[in-house]
């Protein structure tokens, strides 16, 4: 099978980048570029992102695809929502980087909803108050991307 272009991998959850995200990523690079021309510029900036890790049976299906046929909708695996007994246990964490900066790791939790997004109301009470607000009153000049 390996001769004729064909892999056995698992299947893929989602695409990378959607073809409907892609010219908004592609925009937004652009106007950052715009805003902040300069290296130097972009030196109070801090870039965030949050991370998740689950615990428990993986449920993986695994396809035999070419690499043509990466993100196709047959080789996509639909999430089924876990019966609570077998639910997986989930880790949240948030960090922020930047110039000359790094955060420590604020682990969170995200009680009101079963697919572990973040919520406003969880990114406000636990990373925008107890983390980024104490940075704000100690002076620090950046702008959280």
């Amino acid at each position: 099978m390996n001769k004729r272009g064909y892999h056995i991998c698992k299947a893929c959850r989602r695409p990378y980048v959607s073809e409907d995200d892609a010219p908004k990523r592609l925009q937004w690079a652009e106007d950052m570029k715009e805003k902040y021309p300069e290296k130097e510029d972009w030196h109070n900036v801090r870039f965030s992102d949050e991370c998740h890790v689950s615990f428990g049976p993986e449920g993986m299906v695994h396809v035999i695809r070419t690499s043509k046929q990466r993100g196709l909708s047959d080789c996509i695996q639909e999430v089924r929502k876990e019966k609570d007994d077998d639910q997986q246990y989930r880790v949240h964490w948030w960090v922020a980087i930047g110039y000359d900066f790094k955060s420590r790791i604020q682990f969170y939790d995200v009680p009101s909803n079963s697919n572990s997004k973040m919520t406003h109301r969880v990114y406000i009470d636990q990373i925008l108050e107890p983390v980024v607000k104490p940075w704000l009153d100690a002076g620090h000049d950046f702008v959280l991307e």
